[in-house]
């Protein structure tokens, strides 16, 4: 099974990334394990991202307008099963790429994409051949843990699938800025002081507050986080005690731990 399979993504789905701890790469793994299904793949985002480098079957489309995006994404899914969709690309960001680190595990360009207005995302799912459109609706500054800000998550009204996100690596962490984007926020949402370690409460509280990881979330669609790892099959006894108040959202049915980096992606499902 894939990590599709893991949370559940079905064709007709328009899939949201928010929080933190690696949006991007999940996005790029399920576009390519989508593919082996036969499934079109729009891949975009509300927010900016670091421009992935195109596989061979993936092409990428800058489009001012919906009109121009209408006409380019199904003629280039023509062309490939994968579109990634923005704007346009922004200055350079080597000092972002840099900061990834070597075994980043999927290929960019040094420069920003400006992404498209969240109201572009219906007609897009609805008219340009896609069978699953994967959003990145959220930025993190490539921290570990995140509370959103007042004017984030961006995420679309039409929305039926959204998936926070945390590196449950954090755990025991200062909760500080070279850990968490937005620690005063998160701090304050939390009811703790900036710098303490970063407890299993304050990482449910990230994911599963109706003002961190719920925030926005449309009426009627589905929420399963995602918490990734470092090491494959990770088992520590603050994750599961994380897990556990997690699941104790009546929103969330289940929670996704993974291995991004492995090949194939290793995940494990906890439920109540």
């Amino acid at each position: 099974m894939a990590l599709a399979d893991a949370l559940r993504i079905r064709p007709g789905d328009i899939v949201c990334f928010v929080g933190a701890g690696g949006k991007t790469t999940a996005m790029m793994k399920l576009a390519s394990e989508l593919v082996g299904r036969d499934y079109r793949v729009l891949v975009t985002t509300t927010t900016k991202i670091l421009e992935p480098e195109p596989a061979p079957d993936e092409r990428l489309v800058l489009a001012r307008t919906l009109e121009e995006a209408l006409q380019e994404v199904p003629a280039q899914f023509e062309e490939a099963p994968v579109v990634i969709l923005a704007q346009k690309r922004l200055g350079k960001a080597e000092g972002d790429v840099a900061a990834l680190g070597r075994d980043y595990p999927i290929a960019v360009k040094p420069y920003k994409l400006e992404g498209i207005p969240p109201e572009w995302v219906g007609p897009l799912a609805r008219h340009s051949g896609a069978d699953v459109v994967l959003v990145e609706a959220d930025g993190a500054a490539h921290r570990m843990l995140k509370a959103p800000n007042i004017h984030e998550p961006v995420i679309p009204s039409c929305a039926t699938l959204v998936v926070p996100m945390a590196d449950a690596e954090v755990l025991g962490r200062p909760l500080a800025d070279e850990y968490v984007h937005r620690p005063a926020l998160l701090a304050d949402l939390a009811g703790v002081p900036l710098g303490q370690a970063v407890a299993p409460e304050v990482l449910a509280i990230a994911i599963a507050h109706p003002q961190g990881g719920l925030k926005g979330v449309p009426a009627g669609a589905r929420v399963v986080p995602l918490l990734t790892t470092h090491t494959p099959n990770a088992r520590f006894v603050a994750l599961g005690h994380a897990i556990r108040l997690i699941l104790l959202s009546p929103h969330i049915h289940h929670v996704v731990v993974a291995h991004l980096r492995s090949n194939p992606i290793r995940w494990e499902i906890y439920t109540r």
